[in-house]
């Protein structure tokens, strides 16, 4: 999976940073809580590696927040190789909750894989995805969504993160090739993926 290089990007600080307010003629009032929508439909992918302590409320906050961006909407949660309860949570929550959707991994592959598995099985063209650790707030996504007319992937980052000592490694060693935490979240068209194996 690798970028189309014509695309439009755009970073915006998120996760309880200052964000930009967002046009009064559209979609202000979903930031607000209210049921207008920013758009028609949304897939949302949540990796998750021995989450058993955050996944629930991370697919019922996104359940309660999610059809207040979009109407028509998916979650889909990637256990990648859980060996916790991870899966067993997810899977009787998508038993529970209409739209949830679970992808299990036999055994850990990795984030970009977790991510590729949940792209290839979005139904919809925008995507946004993000850990599944309960620190982004999504009602934050919001304001990403006012940026999808201008830009074909907008990235949030949050500057502080609060990931024990051993996870923020990771972050660290970001410039080396391992993933970067401080910067998953990240809204973007399917469209302008260039998707080898993915379509």
């Amino acid at each position: 999976m690798s970028l189309n290089p014509d695309m439009k990007s755009l970073t915006l600080p998120s996760s309880r940073t200052s964000l930009p307010s967002p046009p009064k003629d559209r979609g202000a009032g979903c930031s607000n809580g209210t049921s207008e929508r920013l758009v028609k439909s949304l897939s949302v992918i949540l990796p998750a590696f021995n989450e058993e302590a955050n996944i629930r409320a991370v697919i019922k906050d996104a359940h309660r927040t999610v059809p207040k961006l979009a109407p028509i909407f998916e979650i889909i949660v990637v256990n990648d190789g859980s060996k916790d309860r991870t899966g067993e949570i997810c899977d009787r929550l998508a038993e529970e909750l209409p739209n949830v959707r679970v992808v299990h991994h036999a055994r850990n592959c990795g984030y970009g894989a977790a991510l590729k598995s949940g792209i290839k099985r979005a139904r919809y063209d925008l995507i946004f995805f993000t850990d599944a650790d309960g620190q982004f707030d999504l009602k934050e996504v919001a304001a990403l969504l006012e940026q999808t007319d201008a830009c074909d992937i907008v990235a949030g980052y949050r500057a502080q993160r609060q990931d024990p000592p051993h996870s923020k490694s990771s972050t660290a060693m970001s410039s080396t090739g391992s993933r970067s935490t401080a910067w998953a979240r990240w809204l973007t068209r399917k469209s302008s993926l260039r998707q080898p194996g993915l379509a």
